[in-house]
């Protein structure tokens, strides 16, 4: 997912520099590629028209060398074939070839069929190639036959204009002699109407479309073949078979060389499967697509731009409310939905859109929102490394960065348990040793405490002087955050008692941990002590045994909702808890006595999943100080712990004793059962 204004800036960046490609005629190579496919796929797939055999093609093919003799042939055996078609009632007869003699009998068969278009070429070098005058006069018109390729070889369009002596194409002055109309006019590529819609465009360009004119038995054609670009009949028949059996009446014939090893035009066409086919049936495509109005219009430069516009659009729109992965898949769906939209429109209305342009700017958009979205989500994980890194352990901030979505930085209501802790008696103490001996002891308890809470995954929310305050359950739950705090006191509270034997000076013979039965660092160690490893404290034997009796701590724990997340100003930011949960945690903290830890029932219960019930109690007010009582103790927790099971090694059930006491909290109605462990 990418913010709106990240995505806004990417998309119209990427939209500037396709729209610059294609200006340029970078992506012309590949929208042309994309235009044979659709030509194929139609080819294939589409039926014929019932007047795509009106138009047919009769080959000079091997067969009719064989019979007639071998090529060039006489001008009167060119002249029985007009005569032959003519009788078969041809309405318009165009040579796609140019005969280079005549003769009285070819003059004479033109003159009299009426409807002979005739062709031109040019040479490399420029110079005009043209039937001899006399056929030319006799004609009923003619045109060039000139064809142009595009860079990669294939012939896909057609110059209608004027070129090599002639004043328009070859397949133009047939369809304009086949409808009888003046020579000077060509049909409009961008016309409307079959027949109508005529006008002179010198310039005008013919975009070739291909049409199966006969349809496979059983559907379209499995194979492509030349005989299914157009009717075909061999010239040996046409010389041969009875007129009236070619079945030839009103249509328009083309005749052309198809004969291999003959000087002839093979082109490529958009129908590369094919291969080089004669020049004869791209002129006969030429003429369907001018006489019966099938020309490819090709949509408009803004068409192209708005249509890039409006699919670079929809994947940015997805790259604002996804993921990256649906970014992704949406913008494939995206490009394989326009590119059928574009084919249906080019299969029913003959309407070409652009497509390379729109699916490369879709694509590069998708593209550019996934490494925009991965370079934001890193820079996220980074920001909440940079957060979290001193505030949480390392395993709860490998959790948040799997599961980004559970944290709430700018405020949330959570469940959570809070922890506070704090030395008793250290202010006092303080006042006795060196400044830089109390620093040094205050960084050791402290990195006691935060080992605790960080073992146990819980936040460390704050130090405040010798206080320490721990969130569990924020930023993300990480096991349960009731027995986590519960343990994490537990430790606090071991760790102390180690610290604490550290301070002391040792006896001859003890270990400084009993439970461990090995020496540990003491005092010489720590820098606090003399040279002789002993922890000097001025003020006489009273002072000095307050030294061998600290540090003892006060833990308080209570759960509930509190809101979370960052609090502060723009120059600085805390990552903290805010709510009634918290005046509590810190009121049980001041309640509790030196090596006690009060808990709430309502931590209690979630540590365990065990209601625990009250019996009886007698009202203590939270501001009644640390040395508040505790009545009636006895072992209530047996239940409890059974419930609960080992964290951290530590059972919460056991260490609960005595009735739970009745604490009254400011801003508080009802009074808070606790419980002391």
């Amino acid at each position: 997912m990418v913010r709106r204004r990240s995505a806004l800036e990417v998309v119209a960046f990427l939209f500037g520099l396709v729209l610059l490609a294609w200006w340029v005629g970078w992506l012309e190579p590949f929208e042309l590629a994309l235009f044979d496919l659709r030509t194929l796929i139609r080819f294939v797939w589409q039926s014929p028209r019932p007047t795509d055999d009106q138009i047919v093609v009769v080959a000079i093919d091997d067969r009719s060398l064989a019979e007639v003799g071998r090529w060039p042939w006489p001008p009167d055996e060119y002249a029985r074939l007009i005569q032959r078609l003519q009788a078969a009632g041809a309405a318009t007869i165009a040579l796609d070839f140019i005969p280079e003699r005549t003769s009285p009998l070819l003059v004479n068969a033109v003159r009299q069929a009426g409807s002979v278009v005739l062709p031109t070429a040019a040479t490399a070098e420029g110079a005009v190639v043209r039937a001899p005058d006399a056929l030319l006069t006799t004609a009923a018109g003619y045109g060039h036959i000139h064809v142009e390729a595009d860079r990669d070889g294939v012939i896909r369009r057609l110059y209608l204009g004027g070129r090599a002596g002639a004043a328009q194409a070859f397949s133009a002055a047939v369809v304009a002699v086949r409808a009888g109309r003046p020579l000077d006019t060509v049909a409009n590529p961008a016309g409307t109407k079959p027949g109508g819609g005529w006008r002179r465009t010198p310039g005008a360009v013919l975009w070739l479309s291909y049409r199966p004119y006969q349809s496979h038995p059983e559907g379209p054609p499995a194979v492509l073949a030349m005989r299914s670009l157009q009717r075909t009949l061999s010239a040996a028949d046409v010389l041969r078979e009875p007129p009236a059996a070619l079945g030839l009446r009103g249509a328009v014939v083309l005749v052309g060389v198809t004969a291999l090893g003959l000087p002839q035009d093979r082109l490529v066409t958009s129908l590369r499967a094919l291969g080089p086919v004669p020049g004869v049936y791209v002129q006969a495509a030429a003429v369907r697509s001018l006489l019966w109005n099938d020309q490819v219009r090709r949509g408009s430069r803004w068409s192209t731009v708005v249509l890039t516009l409006f699919l670079m659009a929809v994947v940015g729109w997805l790259g604002v409310k996804s993921s990256a992965l649906a970014t992704l898949g949406g913008g494939g769906l995206a490009i394989a939905a326009y590119l059928v939209l574009s084919q249906w429109a080019f299969h029913r209305s003959n309407l070409w859109l652009d497509a390379a342009t729109p699916m490369l700017g879709a694509a590069l958009a998708a593209m550019g929102l996934i490494v925009v979205g991965q370079h934001g989500s890193e820079r996220q994980n980074r920001f909440l490394r940079q957060t979290f890194s001193r505030y949480v352990s390392d395993a709860v901030v490998a959790e948040m960065l799997r599961h980004p979505e559970q944290v709430g930085l700018t405020g949330e209501r959570r469940q959570v348990t809070v922890l506070f802790a704090d030395i008793r008696g250290f202010t006092t103490l303080s006042e006795q040793l060196p400044p830089e001996q109390v620093v040094r002891i205050l960084n050791r308890y402290l990195e006691c405490m935060a080992d605790a809470v960080l073992a146990q995954g819980g936040t460390l929310d704050k130090y405040v002087g010798d206080g320490v305050m721990a969130i569990f359950g924020a930023p993300v739950v990480f096991g349960n955050p009731a027995r986590r705090a519960v343990a994490a006191a537990r430790q606090m509270r071991r760790r102390v008692e180690h610290l604490r034997w550290e301070l002391q000076e040792p006896k001859a013979g003890s270990p400084r941990w009993p439970e461990q039965g090995r020496q540990q660092p003491g005092v010489s160690r720590m820098g606090l002590g003399d040279a002789a490893g002993q922890l000097r404290v001025g003020g006489g034997d009273a002072r000095q045994q307050a030294v061998h009796e600290w540090p003892q701590i006060g833990i308080g724990i209570a759960s509930g909702t509190a809101m979370v997340g960052h609090v502060g100003t723009s120059r600085r930011l805390e990552y903290t808890a805010i709510g009634d949960v918290v005046n509590v945690a810190a009121r049980l903290q001041e309640l509790a006595g030196p090596g006690e830890i009060l808990v709430s029932e309502e931590t209690v219960w979630q540590a365990s999943g065990v209601n625990v019930e009250a019996q009886g109690g007698t009202g203590v007010e939270a501001d009644g100080g640390a040395n508040a009582g505790v009545e009636g103790r006895a072992d209530v927790g047996d239940e409890v712990g059974q419930a609960t099971g080992g964290v951290g090694g530590v059972k919460v059930g056991p260490g609960l004793v005595g009735l739970p006491r009745q604490v009254v909290v400011r801003g508080r109605k009802m009074p808070v059962k606790v419980y002391s462990l």
